[in-house]
């Protein structure tokens, strides 16, 4: 009898890529199914044979894990449950394949007949089997048979059971006045979404600020993509304010070739922020004062609060005193408040405004904010008490009264006509007690009446002229007649002079200040107080005389050369000025550049006030 030579090969997962195999007919579409679903070898009656027709058998074989027509090395085999089953679809034998992929079935008493070894699928590798025809061995016990290699395709997965898990937690927050400690925020909900921000799951934090997605149902099953979680930090609140919602990416690709494995994704720490307020209702107050007098009312001056857009936010008007409030809700950012009204000047001060952390108001305290109020206009007439006729040529002397404060002095420091006569005049007052020093400015003629422009402040004066005595004793106390208040407004303040025919020589002596750079204070010759007198004058310096006329009523500057001692006296000699300048400062300046230049005159002064070569005046002035 002809021996049968056995031909099979591995069968793939699809029955219409299955090879047929001799000897084992054409199976039946009713044969038994395979757990991969693929009809198993029809089953071979042995009859009666007068050989054995079972027996001890040994079925060995391999399985190769491939990725399309490679073979993937690093496939884990000891995971795969191997079958060895009937052409009824019973189990005979099964176990777990080994690291190498090999499988071993040992049995006691095996038919013969046509088996197959399976894989069942879901394992990581599509379902495959190979078929065989087993026919005992009497010769042979156990009879041995080394199957061809399973090559089964390893299984790709681009939808599986996922387990996402993470933690919230907030940095903390310290500004110095608000406090809000870091660590794990409990109760905030947690939120997964696809990109197209469809909400797939949604949970909530733990006491220790744990969050987890179980998606390990199928119908939960997360596709391989990019996925946003979002923890919605607002859901809980600290000191009055909640937390920040904060999105985080996070992708997901399922790992391992068993779908029903789990990939687990670590989605790290998300940070939530506390919310500190950016936006508070800001108390604002303050006071407004006098740059230049004290006591006097401050009320009904507007005072305004400005954006960085100069638009107005919020307004408030002073009180005697000067205080004021505001109050308006306020986003951080540069702020100013500005005031204004009456005859003041208007000034403003900026500030930059930052909320309390936890939102409640915010005072802010502006401090006292100096304003000037305008220059006033001193207006009146000068006459002869005698006959009431105007008086020609008049001066104004004035220094501060002695009731006035230095600090309402030193907003002049900076003025270009006045700030060397403040400085002495802070001197004077902080070295004697006193004010000492008179300076004299002219009157403007303005039709029938005079007037001149004076600074704020609070003044002593008195007027003079020629031929006439001053309004008062420049050496007497400070009172009502002698003490002008000047606020911004128009002052209305006439004056009657005495006529008086003595006569009073106009001479002096130069004072030198000079300041070291080790401190020290020297005085030439001497006699200001704070300064060492060095006792020798400084010879050759000009004294220049301001507010003469010649007999053609041009404005003249009489000059005189200080002597050894640094006395001078003023005499005929002068300079004939343009009538120009339109200062004090500039007039002098103008007067030594002509006398420098060599247009110094003893003529066209005329005659009556002259003695020799010295200027007298017909007053009791010094």
């Amino acid at each position: 009898m002809a021996v049968p030579v056995l031909l099979f090969t591995a069968q793939c997962k699809k029955k219409k890529d299955a090879l047929p195999f001799l000897l084992f007919g054409a199976q039946e579409a009713t044969n038994p199914v395979d757990v991969n679903g693929n009809p198993l070898p029809n089953n071979e009656e042995n009859g009666q044979q007068e050989v054995a027709t079972s027996g001890p058998a040994l079925i060995t074989g391999s399985v190769v894990a491939l990725e399309g027509d490679q073979v993937d090395g690093d496939f884990d085999y000891s995971s795969v449950k191997v079958q060895l089953v009937d052409p009824d679809g019973n189990v005979v034998a099964g176990g777990n394949l080994n690291a190498n992929g090999d499988y071993s079935f040992s049995i006691d008493n095996l038919e013969n007949n046509n088996y197959r070894v399976v894989i069942p699928e879901g394992q990581g590798l599509e379902g495959s089997h190979v078929d065989f025809n087993f026919v005992f061995d009497p010769t042979s016990s156990p009879t041995e048979k080394q199957l061809a290699d399973i090559r089964a395709q390893v299984t790709t997965f681009i939808t599986g059971p996922a387990i996402i898990h993470g933690s919230v937690e907030s940095p903390g927050y310290d500004d110095g006045s608000v406090t809000v400690g870091p660590g794990p925020l409990a109760g905030v909900e947690v939120v997964l979404m696809n990109q197209n921000q469809d909400v797939i799951a949604t949970t909530t934090t733990n006491n220790q600020g744990d969050f987890t997605f179980d998606l390990q149902d199928s119908n939960e099953w997360l596709s391989n993509g990019s996925y946003v979680i979002v923890a919605r930090g607002s859901d809980v609140s600290s000191q009055g304010r909640s937390y920040t919602d904060v999105a985080t990416g996070v992708d997901f690709v399922f790992q391992g070739n068993i779908q029903s494995n789990t990939t687990s994704v670590d989605a790290g720490k998300i940070s939530s922020a506390w919310d500190a307020a950016q936006s508070a209702s800001a108390d604002i107050t303050g006071k407004v004062s006098n740059v230049a007098l004290s006591g006097v009312d401050m009320s009904g001056l507007t005072v305004e609060l400005l954006d960085a857009n100069g638009q107005v936010l919020d307004s408030d008007s002073t009180d005697s005193d000067g205080n004021y409030s505001l109050d308006k809700t306020l986003n951080n950012g540069v702020y100013s408040v500005r005031i204004s009204g009456g005859s003041y000047q208007s000034v403003s001060k900026s500030f930059g405004f930052t909320a309390r952390a936890d939102g409640s108001t915010t005072a802010m305290d502006m401090g006292t904010i100096g304003i000037r109020p305008g220059d006033s206009l001193i207006s009146g007439n000068i006459t002869d008490q005698g006959t009431g006729s105007q008086v020609d040529g008049a001066v104004i002397s004035f220094r501060p009264a002695q009731d006035q404060p230095i600090e309402k002095l030193s907003y002049l420091l900076d003025d270009p006509d006045l700030g060397a006569a403040i400085q002495r005049w802070i001197q004077e007052k902080q070295s004697t007690g006193s004010y000492q020093t008179y300076l004299t400015k002219s009157y403007e003629e303005a039709g029938d009446h005079l007037e001149l422009t004076a600074v704020p402040g609070k003044w002593r004066f008195y007027v003079s002229a020629a031929g006439f005595s001053p309004s008062s004793d420049p050496q007497s106390g400070d009172n009502a007649s002698n003490v002008i208040t000047v606020n911004g407004a128009t002052v209305q303040r006439s004056v009657a002079l005495s006529s008086n025919t003595s006569r009073a020589r106009i001479q002096g002596t130069a004072v030198v200040l000079d300041t070291l750079l080790n401190g020290s204070k020297n005085a030439y010759p001497g006699g200001a107080p704070g300064y060492t007198a060095r006792g020798n004058g400084l010879p050759g310096m000009l004294a220049v005389l301001l507010n003469n006329q010649n007999q053609s009523g041009q404005p003249v500057a009489h000059i005189a050369l200080t002597g050894a001692d640094g006395s001078f006296s003023f005499g005929k000699t002068h300079v004939v000025l343009s009538g120009s300048s339109g200062s004090d400062a500039e007039r002098v300046a103008e007067a030594v550049i002509l006398y420098t230049s060599g247009q110094a005159t003893t003529e066209g002064l005329g005659s009556g006030s002259w003695s020799g070569d010295a200027l007298y005046s017909d007053s009791t002035g010094e």
